[in-house]
């Protein structure tokens, strides 16, 4: 079974800046895909899976802020699980 297959939610591609926090201090990167369940982050820094972090980004001209969990590290970012899958906009 592939990652693709394990998703029980339709990733959508996007581009949105995004803020994030992990272990305190506060980074910026890109959401490049999404979905209720987690997104794709675009960043330089490394991090490594299973850290925590904290996400605020705009969407339809509101503030969403989510929180969630590193599930995957990249030479182009991180992959996040969001702790409370749900809508995003």
């Amino acid at each position: 079974m592939t990652t693709k297959d394990k998703r029980d939610r339709v990733r959508t591609n996007t581009s949105r800046p995004v803020e994030f926090m992990v272990q305190g201090r506060t980074y910026f990167g890109s959401i490049t895909n999404m979905a209720g369940g987690g997104a794709f982050i675009v960043t330089t820094p490394r991090f490594s899976v299973g850290q925590d972090l904290s996400v605020a980004y705009v969407s339809a001209g509101e503030s969403e802020e989510r929180s969630g969990k590193i599930v995957r590290v990249t030479p182009k970012g991180i992959a996040v699980k969001f702790n409370f899958p749900g809508y995003y906009g």
